[in-house]
Formats: C-alpha cells, sequence, structure tokens
C-alpha cells in the first residue's frame, strides 16, 4: 500500500465537527469546541496536558463533569493529533495510537513534540477511566474518528509500523491478500517518509554505526547460528512478517546481556519509551507466585514493543507452552495496583536472558516461537572488548544495533531463526545424569530403575529437555533418544558429550554417536570394505542372502533399489564386530568390554575405522582381517564372566550379515558414526578375539610367527617350530600377532619390510622409554629369526620412520645402537 502524496499539511482540528452516530456519547462536540487552556495560577484547570498546559474543561451547572475526565483527555489529544490510526491494508485498522511523551522540558518547561508512538489497548485503559463510567461507545468514536483524519491532499495520515531515520525508512507491508513485502526506503522525499512511523529515530543512517554494531554482535555470540538470531533481534518487532519470535539469551555472566539490553531501556530515548523490564516467571506464572505480582506484569507490555528480562529463572515445558502464547500475541489480562482488570493483545517481542533451563516442547511451532542465543561468557569487565561495548552503547544506543538489524532483515527477510542448543549440561540433576549415562553407553533407559525416581512430570520435562521418547524394548517401556528428530538429536548432544566425557575420565568406553549429518557416502563399500548387499525387511530378516551373495548372476556390488533396508555380507577376509547392548542395567556394552580389555577406540590397539549405530543403539565396527586370520561367525560366546554371553558378535567371509547403515527398520535407521576409511583389524584385537573362541584354528604340524603389515603381506619363518611355551597372542615387545595356524612366508619377502610394527603412543616431553623398549623389542626378534641383512636394515629404516618427528635425532641413534648391540647384529643404515 504506497500512497503518493504529502503528508505534510494536516486538518484544521479546532474547528472539527463530529459524525453524528447511534449510540454516540452525548456532550461530546460541545466539551471538544469549549476545552481551552487557562492560567495555572487561576487554578480552574481540570487537568495538565502532555505539553504541560493547564487546561479546564466545562461542567454542568452543578460543577459535575458531562463524562469522565478521562474521556476529555482523549479529545484533547485527538484535537492536538496526538492519536492515530494504524496503517493496516484497505484501511481496515483498528488500533490506536497515542504519541509518545518527552519526560523532558526545555528550559521554559516547555516539552517537545515527538514523532515516536505507542500502541494503546484501549482508550479507557489509556486514560484511566474507571470502571463504573466507562462506555464502549467511546472506544467506537474513536476510532471512526480517527480515521477521518486527513492531510491536505485528502489521503488518510496513518502510523506505520516500521522504523524511520532521518533520510530512509524499513516497514513490512501487507497487501491483504496473504502476501508480506519488506520494504526499504531511501528517498527522504518520498511520501511515506512523511506519515508518522512507529518509531522514528530522528537519527541520519550511518553505515559505520551499522557495520560496528555488527561486528560487536558478532563479537558477542558464540557461533555462527547465535549471531544470525541475535542480527534478527534489535529490529524484530517491526520487521518479522508476523509476531512469533521470542528470544532467549544464554550464558552463565560476563558476556553483555546486560551492556545490550540497556542501550534499548536506558541509553536512547525513543527506544526506552517502547521497552519494559519484565520478570518472565511473573508472566507466565509459577507455584512461588502471589496473585497479585502476576497479575501486575502482563500490564508492563501495554503499548510496548521490546520486553527484557536480564536474569529469567528456569521455565519447564508449562510455563514456555505460555511463553509461547504470548509470543504470538494471544490476548492476556493484567491489572495495575487499584485499578481493573485490563485485556489486549501484547505487541512486544520478549528478550529473555537465562543461564538456568529453559525446556521447550519439540513441536514444530516451538521450533519458530523461540530464536535461542548462545553468549560467549566470562569475559573480564576491563578486557578491550566490553570496554568498547559499554562506550558504544553509552554514546550511541541503540542506533547501531538497530541500523544492523534493519540491514541484516533486509538480507533475510524470511526472519527464520536457526538452531541453536543453549542446554546446560553442568545443570543436570542427578536423576537427570544417570538417564543421559545409560543412553550413552547403552543406547536406552530403563527408568524404572533409576535410582533417583523422577515424578512422572520430571520425567516428561526431561524427555523434552533432552530430546528423548518412550519406545518399546523387549516388552519393556524404555527412553532412548529420537534419532529421527534432528531436533532432537542436536538437544541430546551437548548433555551426551558432558557425560562421555565423565564416563571416559571413570574409565568406561562409549562408541561415538551417529553422525548429525550423515555423510553423502554411507556405504561400506564405500570406505574400503568388500562386501555384497542383499535385500533386508523391516523386521531384519535378509532373506536368501546367501543365495544371492554367491549367485554369479546377481549383481550384489551395489545397494539393492526399492527397499528401505539391506543387508552387507562381509567377503572374506572382512568382518563387522557388532557390539551389542545387554538389557541388564548393571551389564557392560560390547564396546566397554573391547575398550577395557583391548584399548580405547582409536588408538593402536582398537584403531578407529568405519562405523555405524544401531536402532538398538549397538555399534557395527567394519575390519579388513590380516592376511592367515579367520575368525567364526559368532554370536554371544559364553564364558565364565560372561555365562550369558560375551555382548560381541562376529559377522565374516559370507557366513553372516549386518543390516547396512542408511537403512531403516521398523525399530528406526542405522547410522553412520564414523567415517573413517576400513581399516585393518589390529594384532592386539585378533589376539582378544582369539582368547575368547572367535578365532578359527585349522590342524597344524608346527606353530609360527605370523606377522601382517596393513597390506595384508605375511612375513614369518615356514614351518619353524615355535620356542616352548609360545602361544596365540600379541609378542608383548615387538606387538606382532602370534599364531598357532601354519602359514608359509611367500618366497623371496622381506621380513623387514613386512612384519607389523605397531608403533607405540608418543607425545612430546615423554621420556624414551616407550621408544627403546619398542625398539629393543623388535630388534632382538630380528635377532631371534635370523634376518638378513638386508631385512635387518629395513626393518632399522622402518623405526627410524616410526618414531615421531621431533624426538632427538642423537637420542634415537643411541637407542637403535644399543638394542643393536644387544642383539649382536649391525645395520648398514646411517642412525643420525
Amino acid at each position: 500500500m504506497r500512497h503518493m502524496c504529502t503528508y505534510q499539511e494536516e486538518q484544521d482540528m479546532q474547528r472539527w465537527r463530529f459524525r453524528v452516530r447511534p449510540g454516540m456519547p452525548r456532550n461530546v462536540q460541545k466539551i471538544y469546541n469549549e476545552m481551552s487552556i487557562v492560567d495555572y495560577d487561576a487554578g480552574e484547570w481540570t487537568f495538565i496536558d502532555d505539553h504541560n498546559d493547564p487546561v479546564r474543561v466545562p461542567t454542568r451547572n452543578d460543577g459535575k463533569p458531562y463524562f469522565a475526565i478521562g474521556y476529555a483527555r482523549a479529545l484533547w489529544d485527538l484535537r492536538n493529533r496526538n492519536l492515530a490510526l494504524e496503517l493496516q491494508p484497505d484501511d481496515t485498522g483498528t488500533v490506536l495510537f497515542r504519541r509518545d511523551i518527552d519526560t523532558e522540558t526545555d528550559e521554559n518547561g516547555q516539552v517537545r513534540r515527538l514523532h515516536t508512538w505507542h500502541a494503546i489497548s484501549a482508550i479507557a485503559d489509556e486514560y484511566r477511566v474507571p470502571r463504573a463510567e466507562r462506555n464502549n461507545e467511546w472506544e467506537n468514536l474513536f476510532i471512526q474518528e480517527c480515521r477521518r483524519l486527513q492531510t491536505r491532499d485528502g489521503h488518510p495520515w496513518r502510523v506505520v509500523h516500521g522504523i524511520r531515520f532521518d533520510d530512509r525508512a524499513y516497514w513490512r507491508e501487507d497487501d491483504g491478500k496473504g502476501h508480506q513485502h519488506l520494504h526499504e526506503i531511501l528517498d527522504a522525499n518520498d511520501s511515506l517518509m512523511q506519515m508518522p512511523f512507529e518509531l522514528n529515530l530522528e537519527h541520519a543512517w550511518d553505515d559505520h554505526l551499522a557495520d560496528v554494531g555488527d561486528r560487536i554482535i558478532a563479537d558477542l555470540t558464540a557461533d555462527a547460528n547465535s549471531r544470525h538470531n541475535m542480527m534478527l533481534l534489535p529490529a524484530s518487532p517491526f520487521l518479522q512478517p508476523y509476531k512469533h519470535l521470542t528470544f532467549v539469551l544464554a550464558g552463565d555472566g560476563g558476556n553483555g546481556k546486560g551492556l545490550f539490553f540497556s542501550a534499548f531501556t536506558k541509553h536512547n530515548r525513543q527506544t526506552q519509551r517502547l521497552s519494559a523490564t519484565i520478570d518472565t516467571e511473573k508472566l507466565v506464572g509459577g507455584g512461588r507466585l502471589s496473585g497479585t505480582s502476576v497479575e501486575q506484569e502482563p500490564v508492563k507490555l501495554v503499548g510496548k514493543l521490546w520486553a527484557f528480562d536480564e536474569d529469567a529463572s528456569g521455565l519447564d515445558t508449562h510455563q514456555t507452552d505460555r511463553l509461547k502464547r504470548l509470543s504470538t500475541g494471544d490476548t492476556i489480562s493484567g491489572r495495575v495496583l487499584g485499578s481493573d482488570v485490563i485485556s489486549f493483545n501484547p505487541r512486544a517481542v520478549l528478550c529473555i536472558a537465562t543461564n538456568l533451563d529453559f525446556v521447550t516442547n519439540m513441536d514444530a511451532s516451538m521450533k519458530r516461537r523461540f530464536a535461542f542465543i548462545r553468549m560467549k561468557d566470562n569475559r573480564s569487565a576491563d578486557s578491550p572488548e566490553m570496554v568498547y561495548l559499554r562506550t558504544f552503547v553509552a554514546t550511541v544506543g541503540a542506533w547501531g544495533f538497530i541500523m544492523a538489524s534493519c540491514r541484516y532483515w533486509q538480507q533475510h527477510p524470511d526472519g527464520k531463526a536457526l538452531t541453536v542448543q543453549i542446554g546446560r549440561p553442568e545443570n543436570l540433576s542427578e536423576a537427570e545424569e544417570w538417564i543421559v549415562a545409560e543412553l550413552v553407553e547403552r543406547g536406552f533407559a530403563d527408568n524404572t530403575s533409576n535410582p533417583f525416581r523422577p515424578s512422572s512430570h520430571a520425567t516428561h520435562d526431561i524427555c523434552q529437555k533432552l530430546g528423548l521418547k518412550t519406545a518399546r524394548r523387549r516388552n519393556k517401556s524404555v527412553l532412548m533418544v529420537n534419532m529421527d528428530d534432528e531436533e532432537a538429536r542436536a538437544r541430546f548432544q551437548p548433555y551426551a558429550a558432558y557425560v562421555r566425557d565423565k564416563i571416559e575420565q571413570d574409565g568406561h568406553a562409549v562408541p561415538p554417536e551417529a553422525l548429525r549429518r550423515q555423510p553423502d557416502k554411507r556405504n561400506p563399500d564405500e570406505y574400503g570394505f568388500v562386501c555384497d548387499y542383499t535385500p533386508a525387511g523391516a523386521d531384519k530378516v535378509a532373506r536368501n542372502w546367501q543365495k544371492l551373495a554367491l549367485d554369479p548372476g546377481v549383481d550384489t556390488s551395489r545397494v539393492p533399489q526399492g527397499v528401505n533396508a539391506w543387508a552387507a555380507v562381509p567377503a572374506e577376509g572382512y568382518a563387522v564386530l557388532d557390539f551389542d547392548v545387554p538389557d541388564d542395567p548393571g551389564a557392560q556394552t560390547g564396546w566397554a568390554v573391547m575398550s577395557d580389555e583391548v584399548g580405547a577406540y582409536g588408538s593402536m590397539a582398537f584403531p578407529a575405522t568405519f562405523v555405524a549405530r544401531t536402532p538398538g543403539m549397538g555399534a557395527h565396527a567394519y575390519y579388513r582381517l590380516p592376511k592367515g586370520v579367520v575368525l567364526r561367525n559368532t554370536a554371544h560366546p559364553k564364558t565364565d564372566r560372561f555365562p550369558d554371553g560375551l555382548p560381541i558378535d562376529v559377522r565374516t567371509a559370507r557366513k553372516g550379515y549386518v543390516i547396512a547403515p542408511g537403512s531403516t527398520i521398523r525399530k528406526g535407521s542405522y547410522l553412520v558414526a564414523d567415517a573413517h576409511e576400513v581399516v585393518e583389524m589390529s594384532a592386539e584385537m585378533v589376539a582378544w578375539l582369539d582368547e575368547h573362541g572367535y578365532v578359527e584354528h585349522p590342524e597344524a604340524d608346527a606353530e609360527t610367527d605370523v606377522m601382517v603389515d596393513s597390506d595384508g603381506v605375511i612375513a614369518g619363518p615356514a614351518n619353524t617350530p615355535a620356542p616352548a611355551g609360545r602361544r596365540g597372542g600379541v609378542d608383548p615387545l615387538g606387538g606382532f600377532y602370534r599364531s598357532p595356524q601354519t602359514q608359509p612366508r611367500p618366497e623371496g619377502g622381506n621380513r623387514g619390510e613386512t612384519m607389523r610394527l605397531n608403533v607405540p603412543a608418543q607425545s612430546k616431553g615423554a621420556t624414551h622409554d616407550a621408544i627403546r623398549d619398542w625398539s629393543y623389542g623388535l630388534i632382538h626378534h630380528a635377532a631371534e629369526e635370523r634376518f638378513s641383512q638386508p631385512e635387518v636394515d629395513a626393518l632399522v629404516e622402518r623405526i627410524k620412520r616410526g618414531v615421531r618427528v621431533g624426538h632427538d635425532r642423537h637420542d634415537t641413534a643411541l637407542v637403535l645402537a644399543g638394542a643393536l648391540k644387544q642383539a649382536g647384529l649391525s645395520t648398514r643404515v646411517p642412525l643420525e
């Protein structure tokens, strides 16, 4: 809606004639005409108007007023064009605006006429008309009369819900047909610039101030999504497509949020009049609050466009649900102490700062309503950034932030808030931390076993806070992460990371979480795992999988089309370790067993590889097997320690299958957790599997050392009898796998080039013990196995390359020289 005219001239309000309507209050025209400014000292005045002028209102012969003085004050404001109607499509507006009052006077005691306006809930409420004297016909009278206000050119004179600078303006136009357009007016002579704007900053646009405001917001926020949301905040009361956003700023302290809020509430007169300081808990209600305080708090929002709470209490789902209704402008009621109840539609954007829990439901409407912002915490008050922020706020106020926000809205007119997690893991209750630990370690939590016994209400809030859902597992109701909901996974992630760290510090281990953003490559063969793919059903059953895998007429090298789930059948030389989660809350998971008894995931002993997470929160680790190692297709072998079976299964060599990542079954999806290239299983893992009955041992006449490199080449003497007492396992010094299975060494192979080294972990500043023990063990083994000179030289060269870059070369040379001397060997390789 654009009006190509000049809105500078006004009607003659002294000669205004009211239109007579049915039900119209009596004596309106008389009082309007006869009200006048009088001498203050004469004492005949009725009220002092907004310009500090004493005004006399005529009375009846008996001295009583014709109607409530509040209505007379409103007539006086109409006469002075201090009342106006909102600009709406087809001139259908019904919201009245009143010109703001300047609280400061000049040296003559005069008050400056302002150019900012605030919406009013009702004439009777704004002008404090006693309940007994109210008449709804007055409300209709002022709306109809303000609709008649025009310019000299005969065009409607309306308040624009937008932001005006001296030389430009921003406003969002609604065409009344379901379409909105965000306008930037750059011409100071544009017709709309002559209209009253709800916010008139009376300051020219300044690109430098906008740039500084942008940089400060970027510095205050902890991440890119938080910056985006905070950039929307300053201008959102005017430029959001419809009223819906509530901003929540999370942080401990020392992060500048209070200074940022003060730019609006203290350091800029225009925004100060349109801002309120609130207590969010009083707005939404709480058990510890009195009825009086809850009734009074909403009234603070009348006529305001920003509402700031600098230190909000923690809110549960019921309270944030009520807050959502405030965000959308639903009608609320309030009462000023000693006055009547008023009902109105709040227009203020709520800006809430908190360092406590702020729990919302996970439905789509909640995601649209709340814009979360994580602040950078623990800034020193004397840091250059904080000093600069204080100076900027004190001298510029909110101008720079509003300018930056207007420009940002122009670039992002949809105003969609981005996802930011503000959950504070350190605030977890004992009951919540127990649930998270169960989920991290086991993938589900049986809340009936929770030693801290949360109530059903508390459990509901916990589920919303952590992003959980209830599910059935073996006929029991358990809590699980809603892996199919990105928002739920994002909520759970910071709590999981916090508890995971505590678990690992306590010596336990958990598999990597499913990647939040699944990679484009999800098939194991794309990471180096050789396998066949066959269709599977929603029940995880892959029918005829072996027949399909062995049928040369069927292409099983690709994922089958038109199915939701498919099996991965490992080829010979490849295996999947299936780490299960026992039902018993006190039992170790398969992953924890491997981590405790072999090594931490990502170490040389338990190397990182391609890993997928299962709907039951187990894990599948895909490995290439060393040459000569053959595993059994095993499920839960029983041991003395695990009478119900070890929670680790093996699927290998076309003797079994697992459901591949990317599949979706009845219970959920299989997701990639570590997009790592498939690596060779370590000697330590093979030794552990051998000890627990997972390794096959064909009949053999002799025992040899099988040393395997990453390319699967065998190195070891053929048919050499093993020393007494040797068995399958890991050599404690050399680190290679000893197997009782006979495997001939390829003819002409150089054992120094092919034997597995298992380089030890090395850190800067550590002692030489690890390097010394490792080198002595390898060279001792070379002497024992009668390596040739070329083999010794190759081994020494590889040991040198395995030493951490930065390790003192002279020290390395001394270690190698000592090891060679003790073993009675020599080398042609320069040691330094």
